[in-house]
């Protein structure tokens, strides 16, 4: 049993063996890479139904099909998508994969980038029957073309973060064809969005939209349209974030950029903040080796693990942390 991390030197896997929280029996197998996207440190990762991992960097997309192996590379299967045959931009920001197995990619910098789906076939290393559609500033409602996250919800509804604002896209269940397309744009003007920097976005089992903001805090769209947003003043361990996460028992995880890592239970009633409670993981406790925390995610036994730049990753049983260290892990 194990996991995948994207570090700024490349991509890692760790067999734990089933026992994330004792190291002595840890095997690590390394992924690097001198010239290709790995050379560039990983942004995003998602694992398709199929075991593929999509590997999203600076420098391009790749898909990882290790073949139930990846302690050992000799036997593995990839291929590489760049800016010059698919994708909006060679800066991969976020990777989500939905129900059918096409890979839903924000892609982007500041002054380029964008949204790409990709049916990647039945073939991995042929091109010839993948399927791409890409959304841009000039061809869509996108609201800015760097695209920081993604997000889909069981309403066919493609949820967008940007540095400009939020976008949902109705895309009517056929991503591949625009003509049933409909666009909404989120922004401080318009909506209760708090800040228009978007860095994360989860959708929760409730309908509600959680979105990290790059100040401002963490605002919430609930499925009826009611905003409210969440700050440095409620409980919030700082107003800049970078992650968001929700737990399958409903609490929400935000990252922050400084202030570690804090948990938030609403009580079910999000527009009544008398009744939540806060907690705040940091570097003061314990808990974390650094105070940035740039990835959350929840494994099939509840454990919650928090990547962080420049400090390595921790790992939550529910009782208390326990730190691995690498280097610089990006979400």
């Amino acid at each position: 049993m194990g996991a995948w991390v994207g570090t700024e030197v490349g991509l890692s896997f760790l067999n734990y063996r089933f026992t994330p929280r004792d190291k002595r029996d840890d095997e690590w197998t390394l992924y690097t890479d001198t010239s290709g996207p790995l050379a560039f440190g990983i942004r995003a990762l998602a694992m398709d139904s199929k075991g593929r991992l999509w590997i999203g960097t600076a420098g391009g997309l790749m898909v990882l099909d290790t073949r139930g192996t990846p302690t050992r590379r000799s036997d593995d299967v990839s291929i590489v998508y760049t800016s010059a045959n698919g994708l909006a931009h060679d800066q991969v920001n976020d990777i989500i994969i939905d129900s059918a197995g096409r890979g839903w990619i924000a892609c982007g910098s500041y002054l380029q980038g964008g949204l790409n789906v990709v049916d990647i076939g039945t073939s991995l290393t042929s091109r010839g029957d993948d399927i791409w559609a890409t959304f841009a500033t000039t061809n869509s409602g996108l609201p800015d073309p760097y695209v920081t996250s993604v997000a889909l919800d069981s309403n066919v509804l493609a949820w967008l973060g940007t540095q400009n604002g939020a976008a949902v896209l109705n895309y009517g269940g056929t991503p591949f064809n625009r003509n049933d397309d409909v666009w909404t744009v989120f922004n401080t003007s318009n909506s209760g969005l708090a800040y228009n920097a978007v860095r994360d976005i989860v959708v929760d089992a409730a309908s509600n939209t959680w979105f990290a903001l790059a100040l401002e805090g963490v605002s919430t769209r609930a499925g009826n349209g009611l905003w409210v947003t969440f700050k440095q003043a409620d409980g919030l361990a700082s107003n800049a974030t970078d992650s968001v996460m929700v737990d399958r028992g409903g609490y929400v995880w935000i990252g922050t950029d400084g202030g570690g890592v804090s948990a938030l239970n609403y009580n079910a009633s999000l527009s009544n903040k008398a009744d939540d409670a806060w907690v705040t993981y940091s570097t003061g406790n314990g808990a974390l080796a650094s105070t940035s925390v740039t990835v959350l995610m929840q494994d099939r036994w509840g454990q919650i693990w928090v990547g962080t730049f420049g400090g390595g990753a921790s790992i939550y049983s529910g009782v208390s942390f326990k730190q691995n260290s690498l280097p610089m892990i990006r979400r």
